[in-house]
């Protein structure tokens, strides 16, 4: 899976390498399960039926599972690969139980780059798959262990290969493949919306038909691909509808406080201004925030320069677009705006979502968005 958005939780990780500038992250919770992999695949494929797996059963199973992560790794390194020959930069790869996710910068607006940056990851399994089952179906492979590796290792690239290309749940690659074709048509926005609402469905079936099963994995991965869908949608229609804007034209002018300020008369201002932090400046220059929560701890008369915090700092030029990526980057709640060395303003994720939320409203239902 690969998108500008990532479900919650996803940033908790380990980076493990980097391949073309790219960091492979491994989530804390595929450390956690990994042994789980391991145990599971020991018992399946190396052990007699009734037995406990033995140390060589459990090196067969970690082996396996190390197979599989490193298909589903290849699998989002083709995508990644793919999106920087067409220009997008790619934040980092994350491999997480339920498979992995190529983290994008922005996605690209052209449905035939979508199209093929979807296409080469499952290509990529179907790829691999082929030469291991024929080696495997073939006898290529005399020893017993690596025979059944071989063989597991071919019909799982098959099955990951098939099972994103096929299963059109947004924003898995099938889900894309339907949303690259259908913004042709009916623009990146609305395409968008359709794709993720049918992602939503396939994901509540996926999921009903696990819990019948039993399959805590299919579960997981119904789960991640509902809230999955929903992240992306709302990721994809903030860029769209705050194309024409930039940080300068959306950031609230609010009045900074001096550094020399007291800490009392600061409080007093948000109090008076609900407000939890203001914008600290020095002859015009932005310096940081002054949060309310630092100040309430602070003695009166000291001044606000002893506890401004650090906060990114922003071009009023800059594609508000970006400025919601660097407002979720940095977990900020909101970024200083700089008018060539003077404070133009404060902007917060609250005053993009307005915005957006505006634009919505008002655009044309009909009206290509690409």
């Amino acid at each position: 899976m690969h998108g500008r958005a990532l479900p919650p939780g996803v940033a908790a990780s380990l980076t493990l390498l980097r391949v073309r500038g790219i960091p492979v992250r491994l989530h804390v919770t595929l450390l956690l399960a990994l042994p789980l992999f391991a145990y599971l695949m020991a018992a399946a494929y190396f052990t007699p039926a009734g037995a406990a797996p033995d140390a060589q059963a459990w090196a067969w199973g970690a082996l396996l599972a190390v197979g599989l992560f490193a298909s589903v790794l290849l699998h989002e390194l083709a995508h990644s690969l793919a999106a920087l020959r067409f220009g997008v930069a790619v934040r980092d790869i994350t491999l997480l139980p339920v498979g992995g996710v190529s983290a994008f910068r922005r996605m690209p607006r052209e449905p035939a780059a979508e199209l093929w940056i979807t296409f080469v990851g499952p290509l990529t399994n179907l790829v691999l798959a082929a030469p291991l089952l024929a080696a495997w179906a073939l006898g290529l492979v005399p020893d017993a262990g690596w025979s059944r590796f071989v063989e597991w290792l071919g019909w799982t690239n098959l099955s990951l290969g098939l099972f994103n290309l096929l299963l059109p749940a947004f924003p898995m690659d099938g889900g894309r493949l339907v949303r690259a074709l259908l913004a042709r048509r009916m623009g990146l926005a609305r395409a968008t919306h359709v794709a993720a609402g049918i992602g939503r469905g396939v994901a509540l079936l996926l999921g009903l038909g696990a819990l019948l099963l039993g399959n805590l994995l299919l579960v997981l991965v119904a789960i991640f691909v509902f809230s999955g869908a929903s992240a992306e949608e709302h990721a994809t229609v903030l860029v769209e509808a705050l194309a024409a804007y930039r940080a300068g034209d959306l950031a609230a002018r609010i009045e900074p406080l001096e550094p020399d300020a007291a800490a009392r008369d600061a409080i007093a201002r948000m109090r008076a201004e609900r407000r939890l932090a203001l914008p600290v400046a020095r002859d015009g220059r932005p310096v940081g925030f002054a949060r309310l929560e630092a100040l309430a701890h602070a003695p009166p008369g000291s001044p606000v320069e002893a506890h401004v915090a650090a906060a990114p700092v922003v071009p009023a030029d800059l594609p508000a677009s970006q400025a919601a990526e660097t407002i979720s980057q940095e977990r900020s709640p909101a970024l200083v705006v700089d008018a060539q060395g003077r404070l133009a303003g404060v902007l917060t994720g609250e005053d993009l979502e307005r915005a957006a939320a505006i634009e919505e409203i008002l655009s044309p239902p009909t009206a290509p968005r690409t």
